[in-house]
């Protein structure tokens, strides 16, 4: 018989303002570092190894930079979410490629995968747009859309859909 494991509980959602945590033996830097942190963490989404970095090109050292990143106590999900809302407004991206997106600016595999399934995306619509892209912008066959959605990570369900559909339209557009 399978054994089914419990589903992991949903990861905790952003607080309004973070609870910020102050040793009582803070340094003026490590001060310092936690305000740029809770400043550059309220203008824009960050992961926190993106805010870790952001924080040593403005001149902390690494310690003071994890040390202010580390005191928001951010779960950093929500942050996933908001990349992710971001980057699906300028782009076409698969399920699979909006994730490996999130990952390359740092967040963990389970933070993507939170923030890309929290926006209830019709993967089927994107791959389209990115068809309707490559087919009316770029010059490709329909097969040559298919075979970049295919690239780009979308399921095969959702190439053929998107690269069928775009090339319709678009000869319907040239006739």
């Amino acid at each position: 018989p399978k054994v089914e494991e419990a589903a992991p509980a949903p990861p905790p959602s952003r607080p309004a303002a973070p609870v910020v945590t102050v040793a009582p033996s803070e340094t003026e830097r490590q001060f310092l570092a936690r305000e740029d942190a809770l400043y550059y963490w309220s203008q824009d989404w960050y992961s926190r190894d993106g805010l870790i970095n952001y924080l040593m090109s403005v001149g902390y050292t690494y310690d003071e930079a994890v040390y202010g990143t580390d005191s928001l106590g951010s779960s950093w999900y929500y942050d996933a979410e908001l990349a992710a809302q971001e980057f699906i407004s300028v782009y076409y991206y698969s399920r699979l490629g909006l994730i490996v997106a999130l990952e390359v600016e740092g967040f963990t595999t389970d933070q993507a995968t939170f923030g890309v399934d929290e926006l209830n995306q019709d993967w089927y619509e994107e791959a389209y747009g990115a068809a309707v892209e490559y087919i009316g912008s770029n010059g490709y066959t329909q097969q040559e859309a298919y075979d970049q959605l295919i690239d780009d990570g979308f399921t095969q369900a959702e190439a053929e859909y998107g690269s069928y559909w775009a090339a319709q339209e678009l000869s319907l557009i040239h006739i």
